[in-house]
């Protein structure tokens, strides 16, 4: 069965997909968005019916948002080997102005302007921000030579402290996971499988520290491959 004469209603009894890593069983070639929920609460699984749910890129393809009424065809890439992969992300959006002259949109103008390709959300329902950096240099020794950067600006910033941070799933040249990290604590925005640092700034001064210093502070961890 090939994807140019693939139906709605096609059957086939070896279909599946992964939802945040759990294999789901289909029979049906192509589902919508809304069925591929339904078969994800029909294993067990549960998704806020608020949230989106995102189909994960292979290789060097973004992560694309599927709507309800959108079809995936669960066939495209088997040959491959390489069934899709799904999460679910919360909705959000800039959604917010900084005001003119308060110390975050200082703050994000510098970040900005050093990280020109940075962005920062709101994090729904909560008073806090999630700031993403695509490309941070890597040095020797990491199993990439860029990884992408995610981090949360808390409420109250800049009295309190950015804590922790998320990047791609990382591993030394030999395959050894960085110390204290793991893949379990998951990031609003950030894909299934990035890997989570625990990463702690022992002085942090609201009236010099901003969120480049934060940055720097990530870079100086990810400079110690280990």
């Amino acid at each position: 069965m090939t994807s140019e004469n693939i139906k709605e209603n096609d059957t086939h009894p070896n279909l599946f997909f992964f939802f945040v890593g759990e294999k789901i069983n289909v029979n049906q070639a192509v589902l919508t968005g809304a069925q591929i929920k339904e078969a994800v609460r029909g294993a067990g699984k549960t998704i806020d019916p608020a949230h989106t749910l995102v189909l994960e890129g292979h290789g060097d393809e973004a992560d694309r948002p599927i709507g309800d009424n959108d079809p995936v065809d669960l066939t495209h890439g088997r040959e491959e080997n390489v069934p899709k992969h799904f999460h679910c992300r919360p909705n959000a959006d800039f959604g917010f102005e900084l005001p003119s002259g308060s110390t975050l949109e200082k703050h994000v103008t510098r970040l900005t302007a050093r990280y020109t390709n940075a962005t920062i959300q709101t994090i729904q329902d909560t008073q806090t921000f999630s700031v993403h950096i695509p490309e941070i240099d890597l040095p020797a020794g990491w199993n990439k030579n860029k990884t992408s950067v995610w981090f949360i600006v808390p409420a109250g910033y800049p009295s309190s402290t950015p804590d922790c941070f998320w990047s791609e799933d990382l591993r030394t040249i030999g395959g050894v996971e960085p110390k204290n990290s793991n893949t379990g604590n998951m990031h609003p925005f950030a894909p299934t499988g990035s890997r989570w640092y625990s990463w702690h700034v022992k002085a942090w001064s609201p009236i010099t520290d901003d969120l480049l210093s934060y940055v720097s502070s990530i870079r100086d961890r990810l400079g110690r491959v280990e």
